[in-house]
């Protein structure tokens, strides 16, 4: 079978993660959809630069396809166009790029990749008028829109731009299914709206995303439904929209529908949202709370009121604030945030002002909101791309070819490149001490805690707080798993009546948990008494609590009549080890 077009989105495996790319692009599922829906069949890859070849020889077929498609990123192009050009020495087929940077690749990407086509914003009818030309039978490429292309005589030929698709509902769902592993994941994207009406300096989606236009909620429900049918393991979704939160109208009748589709399938959802609509419509946040919403992603950039009005956020330190309080209130699970270093600004004080504003933000919801740091991205096409001057920037774009996202593209005046790195770096450290000290003070509530794992382990959705501190304690991080598990109970959770036959468990081992030293038994520095630690010894699932308690009383109440004393410091102790995390309860 001759498959017409080979959809692939490669990047480079620059941490070692073992060749399973857990990323998800929802544009590459979307458009083998939309071409298999008019006529033309296609394979997708999703995956790591280091495998793509033997993928298109082997799984592919090798010769047997038309074309080739390639996502095309400000951080994959240098790799999208060596790969291209292997592509066309091996196999001589047309290839197409495309992707969110893609507008701004020109004659040079296409005369050392030997790539045919750029295609430029929305692909859908763009890529189906391509396929067309390349598979015979359509039009010239000089007469289709939103394209780029060398003539005969090496010239760049740009065709005008395509207008933004607007009856988003005509398009067909995304099928995932032609993704590798599909059927293993907790969850899956869902696109219910395009475009962003707003022009932030440093993004690209406002700058080239046009207007903003909404699915109907229907459509959202149905694919949101054809999914679950199609992938019984999912129980998380993620709405990709850059700004869900736009039309508060619309959240309200969609949060009403995710809440009744949550009768019949149990699930949890995520979002980005925009500071401003949500400070001006706080209420939407209770609605979302009731359908399911796990984790709400804002877009935070600074604590500073001009460094944010600078960047045409329209919002202010006091309506992040506000916001933050009120999604906390709601019962908002996780609230994130991100920090812009290397920005408009940027300086050793102004670090510290945002690592103060953060620190403001993590303690409205300890355990529930948190914030990371990253530096600003210079992508094509933005503000402070195109007038770095006018944001105090001086860019070192030579260093594209020397970055991992692991370092800055920008420096100012007061903080130059090699500053900026260590201060980054700085940054985030910054913000784990703060988590973790309010966690070790008891600050993170123990419910927030275990919501923090149910939304992991049940749901797939982690959190920094989860991953960087709770787990970071080795008992905790066993006990909280275990209990969200089902494998052990806590012993509120079980009648007085019946907790003596339940069976007390330690929740690790004791062979390097335990620490040996001058006689005594210590755990993370602190010295166990002779009961605590043979009620840890005996606290091994096989007894039950009526049976640890008879074989203590035996060792330790001999020769006394102190019975009630006894039990007294018995109940005290095993309480004790409860609430640090050392044991849970099970049924047999």
């Amino acid at each position: 079978m001759t498959i017409d077009i080979l959809l692939i989105n490669a990047r480079q495996d620059a941490l070692g993660e073992g060749g399973r790319d857990k990323s998800i692009n929802i544009g590459l599922a979307l458009l083998a959809s939309f071409v298999k829906k008019n006529g033309y069949s296609a394979l997708i890859f999703r995956g790591f630069i280091h495998q793509i070849m033997e993928w298109a020889e082997t799984v592919a077929g090798g010769e047997n396809f038309r074309c080739a498609g390639f996502y095309c990123d400000n951080e994959n192009y240098m790799h999208v166009s060596q790969i291209i050009k292997n592509f066309k020495n091996k196999w001589n087929v047309p290839v197409v790029a495309g992707g969110p940077q893609s507008a701004y690749l020109g004659r040079k990407f296409l005369s050392e990749s030997g790539c045919d086509v750029i295609i430029h914003g929305e692909a859908e009818y763009t890529l189906l008028e391509v396929l067309s030309h390349f598979t015979g039978g359509g039009k010239q490429l000089s007469q289709i829109a939103g394209i780029s292309f060398l003539d005969a005589s090496a010239n760049l030929v740009k065709t005008p731009d395509r207008q933004p698709i607007e009856d988003l509902d005509a398009l067909p769902f995304p099928d995932y299914l032609t993704e590798k592993n599909s059927l293993d994941w907790h969850g899956f994207p869902v696109m219910s709206g395009r475009g962003c009406p707003y022009r932030c300096a440093f993004c690209h989606e406002g700058n080239t995303g046009g207007k903003i236009r909404f699915r109907s909620v229907k459509n959202v429900i149905d694919e949101i439904k054809y999914h679950f049918d199609r992938h019984p393991r999912a129980r998380h979704i993620f709405f990709s929209d850059d700004t869900f939160t736009a039309d508060p109208r619309r959240v309200e009748a969609l949060s009403k529908e995710l809440a009744a589709l949550r009768k019949e399938k149990d699930f949890m959802w995520h979002c980005m949202g925009h500071v401003r609509p949500i400070a001006r419509n706080p209420e939407m946040l209770e609605s979302m709370v009731e359908s399911g919403l796990g984790r709400l992603f804002l877009g935070v950039e600074s604590g500073s009121d001009e460094v944010l009005e600078k960047y045409g956020k329209h919002s202010s330190a006091e309506m992040i604030e506000s916001v933050v309080t009120r999604a906390v209130a709601a019962g908002v699970p996780q609230i994130s945030g991100n920090i812009i270093m290397g920005g408009y600004m940027a300086s050793e004080e102004m670090t510290k002002e945002d690592l103060a504003f953060s620190e403001r933000l993590m303690r409205i919801g300890p355990g529930k909101v948190e914030l990371s740091g990253g530096f600003l991205m210079p992508y094509p096409g933005t503000a402070v791309r195109r007038d770095p001057g006018a944001y105090g920037l001086r860019l070192y774009l030579e260093r594209e070819s020397h970055a991992l996202t692991d370092m800055p593209l920008t420096a100012t005046e007061k903080m130059p490149w090699d500053k900026l790195i260590g201060d980054g770096f700085d940054f985030n450290i910054g913000l784990y001490s703060i988590m973790k000290k309010m966690y070790t003070d008891g600050e993170v509530a123990g419910d927030t805690i275990l919501q923090n794992y149910i939304l992991a382990v049940k749901y797939g959705l982690g959190s920094l707080w989860l991953t960087r501190i709770f787990a970071a304690n080795p008992v905790d991080d066993a006990y909280f798993k275990m209990l969200v598990s089902d494998i052990i109970s806590a012993s509120k959770d079980i009648s007085e009546d019946e907790i003596n036959s339940w069976h007390p468990q330690r929740v690790f081992e004791i062979c390097g948990t335990v620490e040996y030293a001058g006689g005594g038994a210590f755990i993370s520095g602190r010295k166990l008494s002779a009961l605590e630690y043979e009620l840890l010894l005996l606290c091994s699932g096989k007894n039950t609590l009526s049976k640890v308690y008879a074989a203590a009383r035996e060792k330790f109440l001999s020769g006394s009549n102190d019975e009630s004393g006894f039990a007294e410091n018995f109940k005290a102790v095993v309480e004790k080890m409860e609430s640090l995390h050392w044991i849970g309860y099970t049924r047999f």
